[in-house]
């Protein structure tokens, strides 16, 4: 990455994180109770509670990082790849289906904070808050394990 561009990367970065996370509580809040006869109730209310922080401290850590100069606008579009799809969920039927997807939403979630921790000009504070929601996606991981 390019120091010149490492806030447009990094803003883009959580853009594209927040952008998820809200696609993944839509999902969970229309779905709700196809997703809870699967899961449980109260894994659902667990995930929600979590990603609705997740997605909190998403939108603090844009909000902070807006108020830099952007040099990079072109990674700013309609993302086209989303790592949890509303139909795939609606149309499972099985349990240990459900939950693989939950689960695979938050390996992306993972590896795409990596990503971003792994550069050299990341600093201490974006560090923190990438950590910060691996941890959390780790932990709605180990909800779903039966």
């Amino acid at each position: 990455m390019n120091i010149d561009n490492l806030t447009s990367n990094l803003l883009f970065g959580v853009f594209f994180l927040r952008e998820q996370l809200h696609t993944y509580v839509d999902i969970l809040e229309i779905h709700h109770h196809h997703i809870s006869k699967h899961v449980g109730y109260k894994t659902v209310a667990s995930l929600l509670e979590n990603k609705r922080l997740m997605l909190g401290l998403s939108e603090n850590r844009l909000s902070t990082l807006m108020e830099e100069r952007v040099k990079a606008i072109e990674l700013f579009h309609p993302f086209k790849e989303i790592w949890l799809h509303k139909d795939v969920i609606y149309h499972s039927r099985s349990s240990v289906q459900i939950r693989g997807l939950l689960q695979e939403f938050d390996k992306f979630m993972m590896a795409w904070c990596y990503l971003f921790i792994t550069d050299e000009h990341t600093d201490v504070d974006e560090t923190g808050y990438l950590l910060t929601m691996i941890r959390y996606a780790k932990a709605d991981i180990d909800l779903l394990i039966i």
